[in-house]
Parts: C-alpha cells; sequence; structure tokens
C-alpha cells in the first residue's frame, strides 16, 4: 500500500517555500507547477505516526468576489475541487 499524500497550502510563495524547507529538513523537492510563481514542494514525512508524502504549495493574489454557495459556507467537509468548479 503507498503512503498518502497530505496538501498543504500556503498563503503566499515564500511561506510555502520556508515550511517545506523546516518541515523537510531541507531536503524537499521543488518543482514547477502550471503557475510561474507558485512552485509545489514534495517530501517524506511522518503524520501521527503514519508516513506520507507532504505536498506544499501557495496560493497568490486576492479573492475580491468569490461567493461560496450556502452549503460551502460552514466548516462542513467537502471535496476541496467542488470549491473551484464555477
Amino acid at each position: 500500500m503507498s503512503a498518502d499524500r497530505v496538501l498543504c497550502v500556503a498563503e503566499k510563495p515564500s511561506v510555502a517555500k520556508e515550511l517545506a524547507a523546516i518541515l523537510s529538513q531541507g531536503h524537499a523537492q521543488a518543482f514547477n507547477t502550471h503557475s510561474q510563481y507558485n512552485r509545489k514542494f514534495e517530501f517524506s514525512y511522518e503524520l501521527d505516526g503514519r508516513p506520507c508524502t507532504l505536498v506544499v504549495t501557495s496560493v497568490t493574489g486576492h479573492l475580491m468576489e468569490r461567493d461560496f454557495d450556502e452549503s460551502h459556507r460552514k466548516w462542513h467537509p467537502c471535496e476541496p475541487i467542488q470549491l473551484l468548479d464555477p
């Protein structure tokens, strides 16, 4: 069975880079993404005693007018991709 992949999204690229460096003890692999500003960092990690691959990335810009449906305005679980569907 393969290790889980855990996504961590930072508020800006510099935070993602520093977070990955600290948590990986300098062993994170950096990858380019579709955005020239937002790289992705991956490394092996142990979370709650279980091995996983931690994926750290970031967002940029500001949300100015995005309103989520009522079902997504509370802290209820949903598939993250649902928040991005038009």
